[in-house]
């Protein structure tokens, strides 16, 4: 198990699918954000941790290569490879200059991307484009 090679500063904690108010007690709690999975669309819970400032480590599966860039507001795995996750985690566990970096990259992309406002205008802006209004 991945876990059990770790060192012994890293603690992981394993969920599965979470209500959304424990989801904000987990995140709260913690300092690394990893989604793994398979395949995937554009979960939720990847910009939730990055909106309260975590930096994330996901695989490639669905899109997350065309919201996120790697090294910059997130580190992608490329596959399921445990040794390149390993890498990852010990990277963002011993550098806290690349863990502020990605915190930060990742709050600003999930503002300038996904705030209310700015989605809402958006949404605007593209329904006055289809009636020829501006």
């Amino acid at each position: 198990c991945l876990i059990s090679t770790l060192p012994s500063h890293i603690k992981v904690t394993l969920k599965g699918q979470v209500t959304h108010a424990e989801l904000c007690d987990i995140l709260q709690q913690s300092d690394i954000f990893i989604h793994y999975a398979l395949s995937e669309g554009t979960p939720r819970a990847i910009i939730e941790a990055m909106a309260v400032g975590l930096p994330v480590i996901v695989t490639s599966a669905g899109f997350m290569k065309d919201i996120l860039r790697h090294q910059y507001n997130a580190l992608i795995l490329e596959g399921p490879d445990s040794d390149q996750l390993l890498s990852c985690i010990e990277e963002l566990a011993n550098a806290e200059s690349v863990r502020i970096q990605m915190s930060k990259a990742g709050q600003t992309s999930v503002l300038d991307t996904y705030e209310w406002n700015k989605v809402f205008d958006r949404y605007r802006q593209a329904l006055l484009n289809m009636t020829g209004s501006s």
